[in-house]
């Protein structure tokens, strides 16, 4: 992604969405030209990437890189390209977004779409840009996956621009699971994305993978494959975290790519994201909170009955994966 966001710039092709191997849109012919690129993504040009040099390669055609660009949305103006105001091109001219009737579910397409994971709970406001610029309110369909799928209205005058900030591009993933924070693990290595052994993943483990996610805290591990069994390599074995590490990477674990096991033993997580308990004596006790539409709101005691409480214990799962736990927490 660090070479498709040189590529996407350099093309005025905003950015990167997705990187394409093995030919994905055909044989290129003549010359290769560059091979081994490493960018850290704020190069001008590829050229300025360390490579092997012009011309010097071993690979062939069926080994020809592309990258998809996100040529409709962008984020400008802020520290980097997963933060800043937010702009469309429309009717072949960029043009703003009002804040009227944004919110966070518009937000997280966003981010998702410029692939920059999830919004941060803070928002920066970033400067109005150019008075050239066209200004558009946007009204967005559950059905849609990007913000330039929604219906775009000319807005007259002027208006308070968005500003969005994601948490950036993340190399941990969660797939096939009910929500983004329940899944099969999977982490970006050597720019492929693999899966984790479940020999050994516990708790600790975990409680890396919900962090990294921004996805609360870990409530249960799934063993053998329960979100179905992944493809590709089996990046990671007998991992061993402390807890407090920032990425899975950053754990004990056996040489990328080293293990001995199969697919059908790829491990999942499920993480807090919907509930969570604050301000109490210790971790079973507190005030309920939820998480809805990007938000954490409290419940309120109104129709809060006996078996209310039964429940926000069940889900949290807190009376299995937390020691000193019963049913009612």
């Amino acid at each position: 992604m660090q070479e498709g966001a040189v590529v996407c710039r350099q093309m005025n092709c905003g950015t990167p969405i997705a990187v394409k191997y093995k030919a994905h849109f055909g044989k290129g012919q003549d010359q290769i030209w560059l091979d081994n690129i490493y960018c850290i993504g704020h190069e001008e040009s590829l050229t300025d990437c360390p490579h092997k040099g012009l011309g010097q390669h071993d690979c062939d055609h069926s080994e020809d890189a592309g990258v998809i660009c996100s040529e409709n949305v962008r984020l400008v103006d802020g520290p980097d390209s997963c933060s800043g105001r937010l702009e469309v091109f429309h009717n072949d001219k960029w043009g703003r977004i009002c804040s009227n009737n944004w919110s966070s579910k518009e937000a997280a397409m966003v981010c998702e779409e410029l692939n920059c994971g999830t919004p941060k709970k803070t928002q920066e406001n970033f400067s109005a840009g150019s008075s050239e610029l066209g200004n558009y309110t946007t009204t967005c369909s559950d059905s849609v996956s990007s913000i330039t799928q929604c219906t775009l209205q000319q807005h007259p005058g002027t208006c308070n621009s968005v500003s969005v900030s994601c948490a950036g591009f993340s190399s941990l993933r969660l797939v096939n699971g009910t929500n983004r924070c329940s899944g099969r693990v999977e982490i970006l290595h050597d720019r492929q994305w693999g899966t984790v052994c479940d020999h050994h993943f516990d708790m600790r483990d975990a409680q890396v993978v919900c962090r990294t996610i921004n996805c609360g805290s870990p409530q249960t591990i799934k063993h053998r494959a329960f979100f179905g069994e992944g493809e590709g390599e089996i990046w990671l074995d007998n991992v061993n975290c402390s807890g407090n590490e920032t990425s899975l990477v950053n754990c004990q674990h056996r040489p990328f790519g080293e293990n001995n096991c199969g697919h059908g033993e790829d491990v999942g997580v499920i993480c807090s994201d919907s509930i969570r308990l604050l301000n109490g004596t210790d971790h079973c006790s507190g005030r309920v909170e939820v998480h809805y539409n990007g938000h954490w709101l409290p419940v309120y005691n109104v129709n809060w009955g006996k078996m209310k409480p039964e429940w926000v214990c069940r889900e949290m799962k807190l009376w299995r994966s937390r020691p000193g736990c019963g049913v009612v927490c």
